[in-house]
Order: structure tokens, then C-alpha cells, then sequence
């Protein structure tokens, strides 16, 4: 009797390590270069998120006839109302809330070419007033707000996005804008 020996019916284990490295490979380099779009697309958004807030809160108050207000700090930016001669928060609205900037960007405000110092972070004892108002006649303060990405960093290392608007006028956004102020 003769033993005829049957073709394999799997894979050996080489042969799936091989496929495993290659698969992985492949993977890591369309992760790295997808990847999550990095600094200029993590700033970029936040930018247009911030103009389109200032926009619908612009709005907002001339539809609603009150006047509202944008308070910034360094870090983060809370919408505000006034209401019996007092700024109160927007708790309830979760469109104009109060927000935080993701881990290493930073606002710097702009009015009427100086700049505005802004605190690290709010003071419940001593909120003042709202750096930008937002009026129920359609007008807002005109200003200049630039969102950097990596504050910490040499000035030719940081990246910049502008936001800018006149007194009536939409918000603009222009970035990433090269070291013009510093």
C-alpha cells in the first residue's frame, strides 16, 4: 500500500505571522498618515467652532432682544446675558455653554489694536464683565481674537488662527497667520 500524502488544508503558522506583519505595517502607515489631522486641523476646528458660536449668539441676541456678552480667559470662553443689571451664564442652553479649549491652546484678545490681558481662569468672587458684548440692535464689539496652538512654544514654532470681526460685520477667520504681532 502506497500512502499518497494530501495537499495541506490550512495555513502554516509562518505563513499567518507574514500576513500578520504585513497587515499591521499597512495599517500603521495609513494611521500615520491619516492620523487625526494634528495641530493645525485640532486648531482650524475650534476656530470655526468659535465664530459660528459668536455668530449664532450675535444672532441671538437681536432676535431675543437682550444683550449678551462673551467672557474669555486664557484657556476658556463662557457666554453670559444680562439680566436684572447682573451677567449670568448660559446653564440651561447647551449651544452657548460654557467651554473649555482642548490641552495647549490659548486665546489672546485684540480691541482696538491693544491687547487684553485675560486671566487664567474665572474668579466666582469677582466675574467681571464680558470682554465682547453681543447687543440687541444686531451690533457687537469689534475685535480681533487669535487662538494659538502651543502658547509655551518659540514664536515661530506656535500656530495661529485669527478671528476678527467689525462692529456689524461676520466673524472672519484667517489662519494659520504667520508672527505678525509678537
Amino acid at each position: 500500500m502506497q500512502y499518497r500524502q494530501r495537499p495541506s488544508a490550512g495555513y502554516t503558522l509562518l505563513e499567518l505571522l507574514v500576513v500578520l506583519v504585513v497587515v499591521g505595517l499597512t495599517l500603521s502607515l495609513a494611521v500615520l498618515s491619516v492620523g487625526d489631522g494634528g495641530r493645525d486641523a485640532r486648531i482650524k476646528q475650534e476656530a470655526k467652532r468659535l465664530a459660528a458660536l459668536l455668530d449664532l449668539a450675535g444672532e441671538e441676541a437681536l432676535l431675543d432682544g437682550r444683550e449678551l456678552g462673551l467672557r474669555l480667559y486664557r484657556n476658556r470662553y463662557a457666554f453670559v446675558y444680562l439680566e436684572e443689571k447682573a451677567w449670568k451664564s448660559f446653564e440651561k442652553d447647551l449651544s452657548l455653554r460654557p467651554r473649555t479649549l482642548p490641552q495647549g491652546l490659548e486665546l489672546q484678545l485684540y480691541l482696538d489694536g491693544l491687547q487684553l490681558q485675560l486671566e487664567p481662569d474665572d474668579d466666582p468672587e469677582n466675574r467681571p464683565a464680558p470682554q465682547l458684548l453681543l447687543l440687541s440692535s444686531g451690533e457687537h464689539t469689534p475685535f480681533e481674537l487669535w487662538l494659538v496652538d502651543g502658547a509655551e512654544r518659540a514664536p515661530e514654532e506656535q500656530l495661529r488662527y485669527r478671528l476678527s470681526s467689525g462692529p456689524l460685520g461676520p466673524v472672519a477667520i484667517e489662519g494659520p497667520v504667520e508672527e505678525e504681532r509678537w
